[in-house]
C-alpha cells in the first residue's frame, strides 16, 4: 500500500528554525485559546511545548503550520500567503483600481486585515446608545458572513498555489476567491447543508478554531446561507472552476438601478456614478496608492469579533 501523501500544513517548513517564529504571537496565543476554548496550556508554558502540544513540530523542526500561525516572516516560507483586496465603484474589473491592498503577514493578519478592508467600505448603519454605553453598529450585509467567506478562503487554501486569495467589493456583490477546490467527498450541493467538517489544512484549522475564527463544525456556508435570509439577502452564491469562488449580493442594487421601480434613484445614481468613475480615472496611479494608504488608518480602526488575536498582539510590542 502507498503512504498517505502529507498535507502542506504538515509538512516541515524548508530552511525554517525556531528563530524565525514570533515568541510574543505564541505567547498571546495561549492566552486567547484559555480565554475563549480553556486551552489546556497554562500562561507562561515555554513556546516549544506549545508547538509540541499543537502538532506543529516534525523533528523538532517548524511545519508550514506553525509558520503560518506563528512566523515573523512567513511569505518568505510561504510566498502564497497572501491576501489581495480590491474595491470597484461599477460592477466590473476596470483600471485604475479606486482602492487595492494586498496584505502578507500571519493568516490571522490576513484575515483580519481583508475583514477590516470589506467593513470600511460597505454601507453601515449606526444605533442609538439607549441599552448600552456603545452605539450598535449593523452592516448592508451581515458582519459574519463576509468574514466566514473570508474565513473559508484563507483557511483551506491550496498553499502550493502561488495565486493569492482575492476579495473583490463590486456596486452589486462581494465575490471571494479561493485557488483551491473542495475535497472529493464535497459537493457544491453538500455545501448548503449540515455536513461534517473537511479541512484541507487540520493543523491550521485547530489553530483558527482554538482562537474562535472557526468553529470546525462543518456549518459555516450553511449559517452564511441563514445569515443572509435573515437580513433579506439573496442567498450566497458557490461555484468551482480553476478556483472556488463565493459570491454575496448586496442589498439595494435593485432599486438603486432600476429605471422603473424607482427612476428618479436610478437617475441620481447614474450621475454619480459616471462622476465617481470619471474622477478616479483622472487620478494617478501614485495619487490613488496615497488615497488607500491614507484610509488604512480608518480601516484599523474598524472593530469586529475576530479582531482580538493579532491586535493584542501588536499591543503587546508598544
Amino acid at each position: 500500500m502507498s503512504a498517505m501523501p502529507v498535507r502542506f500544513d504538515a509538512g516541515t517548513c524548508p530552511n525554517a528554525t525556531f528563530e524565525d517564529l514570533d515568541v510574543k504571537r505564541m505567547e498571546q496565543f495561549i492566552r486567547t485559546a484559555r480565554a475563549v476554548k480553556d486551552f489546556p496550556l497554562a500562561e507562561g508554558t515555554p513556546p516549544v511545548e506549545l508547538l509540541r502540544h499543537m502538532n506543529l513540530l516534525n523533528d523538532g523542526l517548524p511545519t508550514n503550520a506553525a509558520v503560518l500561525l506563528f512566523g515573523r516572516k512567513p511569505q518568505r516560507f510561504v510566498p502564497s500567503l497572501e491576501v489581495t483586496c480590491a474595491h470597484f465603484h461599477g460592477t466590473e474589473v476596470v483600471e485604475p483600481i479606486p482602492f487595492y491592498q494586498a496584505y502578507t503577514g500571519t493568516v490571522f493578519e490576513l484575515i483580519d486585515h481583508a475583514v477590516d478592508f470589506v467593513l470600511s467600505k460597505v454601507d453601515r448603519r449606526i444605533g442609538t446608545r439607549s441599552k448600552t454605553a456603545r452605539a450598535p453598529r449593523s452592516y448592508e450585509i451581515p458582519a459574519e458572513v463576509m468574514a466566514e467567506a473570508i474565513v473559508n478562503a484563507v483557511a483551506h487554501k491550496d498553499f502550493t498555489n502561488n495565486r493569492p486569495v482575492q476579495v473583490m467589493l463590486f456596486a452589486d456583490r462581494l465575490e471571494v476567491h479561493n485557488p483551491a477546490t473542495l475535497p472529493s467527498s464535497l459537493t457544491l450541493r453538500l455545501l448548503r447543508k449540515a455536513h461534517r467538517s473537511i479541512p484541507s489544512n487540520p493543523f491550521l484549522s485547530d489553530a483558527l478554531h482554538l482562537t474562535e475564527y472557526t468553529q470546525r463544525l462543518g456549518s459555516g456556508m450553511l449559517n452564511m446561507t441563514h445569515r443572509c435570509a435573515e437580513a433579506g439577502l439573496h442567498e450566497p452564491e458557490f461555484s468551482i472552476a480553476d478556483r472556488f469562488l463565493a459570491t454575496i449580493r448586496r442589498p439595494l442594487w435593485t432599486a438603486r438601478t432600476d429605471p422603473v421601480r424607482n427612476p428618479s434613484r436610478h437617475a441620481r445614481h447614474l450621475v454619480v456614478r459616471s462622476i465617481k468613475t470619471l474622477t478616479f480615472q483622472a487620478m494617478s496611479k501614485s495619487k490613488l496608492r496615497q488615497r488607500n494608504w491614507t484610509g488604512a488608518s480608518f480601516i484599523s480602526a474598524t472593530p469586529w469579533r475576530m479582531r482580538t488575536f493579532s491586535s493584542a498582539v501588536e499591543a503587546t510590542r508598544m
